[in-house]
């Protein structure tokens, strides 16, 4: 007679049944190719998107494509990424879809540069102070252009990288025990 044709169905479930999992093991570093050929496909629609209908871009679209490129790179370095690594993984989401963004803000800029100028100058020849219209028909000198389309550029690369970092540590944070999956 073997040891379990009298047992109960209930004494047959495993001894990990309830127990909680073993704690993940930490991963190695990032491998930063293997990062950069997943996430470029989807850094460059998530640029596009964003520069198209900006908030929704970056609140719904950079998260939702760093998700899936983080489920896509964990199987590789065999263990989960910390939320630090998760904030540089996002981080440089956030800069590749920059550049795409960038690149398409530059060619939308090209051919709408003459009508943003004469917007600009109409709008400071209305302005009824002096000081003022000094001021914006200097913004629409090559310089003071210059200087307020680099300004503009790095707000934007700042607004990327803090939703990108903020959403990659949210995305790989450890779960507390005890909660649901």
């Amino acid at each position: 007679m073997s040891s379990g044709e009298h047992e109960s169905p209930e004494s047959q479930i495993p001894q990990s049944y309830g127990v909680p999992p073993p704690p993940a093991v930490p991963s190695g570093p990032i491998q930063w190719n293997l990062l950069f050929r997943t996430a470029s496909p989807l850094a460059i629609v998530t640029g596009v998107v964003t520069f198209l209908f900006f908030p929704v871009g970056l609140l719904l679209v950079l998260p939702l494509s760093l998700k899936r490129i983080i489920t896509r790179y964990r199987p590789f370095p065999h263990g989960t990424l910390s939320a630090g690594q998760g904030a540089l993984a996002g981080i440089f989401m956030a800069l590749l879809s920059f550049l795409a963004f960038v690149g398409f803000f530059f060619a939308t800029f090209s051919v709408n540069r003459g009508p943003m100028l004469s917007k600009l100058h109409e709008i400071a020849r209305k302005n009824p102070d002096p000081q003022a219209q000094q001021i914006m028909l200097w913004y629409t000198s090559n310089e003071g252009f210059t200087i307020v389309i680099a300004f503009v550029l790095v707000f934007f690369l700042v607004i990327f990288l803090i939703a990108g970092g903020i959403n990659g540590a949210l995305i790989t944070r450890a779960k507390k025990r005890g909660s649901a999956p």
